[in-house]
């Protein structure tokens, strides 16, 4: 059965973006991964990590939890 699912996370949070691939591999295999994200600040703010919020979010976080759901995505295909 495929079912769709809203996780809520904080994308511009490394730690976040980890324990959110966690979730979903915890369940076992993923067979589709939509991944689409978009952020843009006004101003200038850091993430928790110290990096432009900007740029974690729109790139680094899509990257990140990508590469690690990769090897579920590779058992569900």
């Amino acid at each position: 059965m495929h079912w769709a699912r809203f996780l809520p996370a904080d994308l511009a949070s490394l730690a976040a973006v980890r324990a959110l691939a966690g979730r979903f591999t915890a369940d076992g295999p993923l067979t589709i991964l939509v991944n689409n994200v978009g952020a843009m600040f006004p101003s200038r703010q850091d993430s928790v990590d110290g990096i432009e919020a900007t740029f974690a979010v729109n790139h680094l976080s899509p990257h990140l939890l990508t590469e690690l759901l990769l090897p579920a995505l590779r058992a569900g295909s």
